[in-house]
């Protein structure tokens, strides 16, 4: 169990690191990672083999991802 924690935060650390070499500050860093996390949860309520999905409106889900796609973007410098 602790392992596996140890592994997972040496992997953020490593990923951090990379924003950082990009220019990100730490706190900036900390905002891509925390969106890159919503970011999958976001997707997953996406899943077409979710229970619901079919009476879903899914139009709040992808605006949701689509912000959060944008705001990454714009962490790294791009336009």
């Amino acid at each position: 169990m602790w392992d596996a924690a140890i592994l997972e935060y040496e992997g953020y650390l490593r990923v951090r690191g990379e924003l950082m070499a990009l220019g990100l500050t730490d706190a900036l860093a900390d905002e891509y990672l925390d969106i890159l996390n919503r970011l999958s949860t976001q997707v997953e309520r996406l899943d077409p083999y979710d229970a619901d999905f079919r009476s879903s409106d899914h139009s709040k889900g992808f605006a949701e991802a689509a912000a959060s796609l944008k705001r990454m973007a714009e962490l790294l410098g791009c336009k």
